[in-house]
C-alpha cells in the first residue's frame, strides 16, 4: 500500500502532505503527515512562526500526535538542497466503510520581504484532498463475541485488596496494544459468589512512535458474599488484526481466590425456623389469652352477683 504524497514548492519554503496506508479496514489507523521544509542555505525570516491547521475529518476518530524536537524535527536532502523539516502527524481511524476523503491541510506563514520589508504578505499553502479506501471487516470467521475492536492487543487481569467476605476488593482488566483504545468496550464480568459494581475506566496513551498505542483499564468493585475458595473466570478479549486480516482471541488467565470469613447472606429455609415459629405463636396467642382473661373476669363478676343474690334471699 503506497504512501500518497503531495509536494508543493514555494521558493525556499516547501509544504507536503502524506497519508499511509491508502487502503485500510474500518477502525484501522491511517497516519497523516504534513511537513514544512525550510531551505537551510537561505532560510526566510518569518514575522511570526508558521501556523499549521490540520485537515478537518468527519466520520473518523482523529488524534493529533505530539510535536517534539526529537521526532518532529529533522533534516532532509532533495537533490543537492538541504532542508530542515518540521512534521505534524495525525492518527486517523475511519469509522465507516467506503471511500473517504481527507480534506486539505493548511500552512500559513508571513516571510519578510528582503527587498521591501513593508511589502511582506501572508502566504497560505494547502494540500490537495487525499482519498483513502476503507474496507469493511470480514464476516467470515467473525467470532460471536467480537464487538468491533481493531488493532493488536493483549489482555491481563488482577485482583487487589483484602479478600474477605463482605469486604470489597478491586478487579482490573487491562487491554494493552496499538489501535483506537478509546473505542474499546468493557468486557462482561459476573461471578455468582459476589456482587460487582462498575468503576470508572482509565486510558493511558504512549506518545512515542507514530502508531497510537497504550492501554485501557476496566475496573470493578467486587464484594464477596461468602468465604471459601472461589475463582474469577478467564476474561476473553476478541479483536480483528488488520495486519493479518484475521480475528484473534486473547485470554486473561483465571484467578483463584481464598476468601476469608463466613456467609454475609442470611440462610434461607423452606419451613419456619424456631425463632420465626415462636414469634408467630406469640402473635396468635396474645389475643386468645386476652379474650380468656375477659371471659374469666366476666364469669367472676356473674358468679359474685349470683352468690350475693342467694345470700340476700336465704
Amino acid at each position: 500500500m503506497a504512501s500518497l504524497v503531495l509536494f508543493a514548492q514555494m521558493g525556499s519554503v516547501h509544504f507536503s502532505a502524506a497519508a499511509s496506508p491508502d487502503t485500510v479496514f474500518v477502525r484501522q489507523q491511517v497516519t497523516y503527515e504534513a511537513s514544512l521544509r525550510i531551505r537551510e542555505a537561505s532560510p526566510p525570516r518569518f514575522l511570526v512562526p508558521p501556523q499549521y491547521t490540520p485537515a478537518g475529518i468527519e466520520e473518523a476518530d482523529v488524534y493529533q500526535l505530539p510535536f517534539d524536537s526529537v521526532r518532529s524535527v529533522g533534516h532532509v536532502t532533495m537533490g543537492t538542497v538541504k532542508y530542515t523539516q518540521y512534521t505534524y502527524r495525525s492518527a486517523i481511524f475511519p469509522l465507516t466503510a467506503g471511500v473517504d476523503t481527507i480534506p486539505s491541510s493548511t500552512l500559513t506563514y508571513t516571510a519578510v520581504n528582503e527587498a521591501d520589508p513593508y511589502a511582506s504578505e501572508s502566504t497560505t499553502a494547502q494540500s490537495k484532498p487525499r482519498i483513502v479506501v476503507v474496507l469493511p471487516l470480514p464476516t467470515e470467521g467473525q467470532p460471536a463475541d467480537f464487538s468491533g475492536e481493531v488493532g493488536q492487543f493483549t489482555v491481563a487481569a488482577t485482583a487487589d485488596g483484602q479478600l474477605s467476605s463482605g469486604r470489597a476488593f478491586t478487579f482490573r482488566v487491562r487491554v494493552t496494544g496499538t489501535g483506537d483504545l478509546a473505542l474499546l468496550r468493557r468486557p462482561s464480568f459476573t461471578v455468582p459468589w459476589a456482587t460487582a459494581a462498575n468503576l470508572s475506566d482509565s486510558l493511558v496513551w504512549d506518545s512515542t512512535g507514530t502508531l497510537m498505542h497504550g492501554f485501557k483499564e476496566f475496573r470493578w468493585l467486587v464484594t464477596p458474599q461468602s468465604g471459601g475458595r472461589w475463582t474469577i473466570p478467564p476474561v476473553r478479549f476478541t479483536y480483528f488484526n488488520p495486519t493479518t486480516a484475521s480475528y484473534v482471541t486473547t485470554v486473561a488467565a483465571a484467578i483463584p481466590l481464598a476468601i476469608a470469613g463466613d456467609s454475609v447472606i442470611p440462610p434461607r429455609h423452606d419451613s419456619l425456623s424456631v425463632p420465626t415459629f415462636s414469634t408467630l405463636m406469640r402473635t396468635l396467642l396474645q389475643p386468645l389469652v386476652l379474650l380468656l382473661g375477659v371471659v374469666v373476669l366476666a364469669g367472676a363478676i356473674v358468679w359474685g352477683a349470683v352468690r350475693q343474690y342467694r345470700i340476700h334471699n336465704s
